[in-house]
């Protein structure tokens, strides 16, 4: 998982012209002065042991997507001075899906789920987030473990 959240906060700093992308622990922390920014954050892991000694493993990671707006009215599809979060969402998606070199072992990227748009005040400041769920699939052989 490690690797893998490196290289996508890599791919995403340079496929999205930003600096604002973090990993974090959770998805409610703002960064300050960085909007728009992009929130990385390590989901569940599912391993299915195969055949010998194969395992596939399923990586969920969640993209959270954070911009602010200018006042409560605004909407999700922007004004002249901000992109849009729906522009931003789908922004990431030409960037990430189906994307199989972020990992030599990769089988499958793709968008398992995108919430709906939300809105929230932090002190006096508006924010829209909406928060992709990405699930990365890879393919290869199990570590020997305890053998010498």
């Amino acid at each position: 998982m490690l690797e893998l959240i490196n290289n996508l906060k890599a791919l995403m700093i340079s496929g999205l012209s930003t600096n604002n992308v973090f990993a974090v622990p959770d998805l409610n922390i703002i960064p300050r002065n960085s909007f728009p920014c992009y929130l990385i954050k390590d989901g569940k892991i599912t391993n299915v042991y195969g055949a010998g000694s194969t395992i596939e493993s399923t990586m969920l990671v969640d993209i959270g997507i954070l911009q602010t707006a200018k006042k409560a009215e605004v909407l999700i599809t922007g004004d002249p001075t901000a992109t849009s979060i729906l522009q931003l969402a789908k922004n990431v998606h030409a960037l990430l899906d189906r994307r199989l070199d972020l990992d030599m072992r990769l089988i499958a990227c793709y968008c398992e789920k995108e919430l709906a748009t939300e809105y929230f005040m932090a002190g006096s400041v508006h924010f829209q987030r909406k928060i992709l769920t990405y699930q990365f699939k890879t393919q290869g052989m199990r570590p020997c473990v305890g053998r010498n």
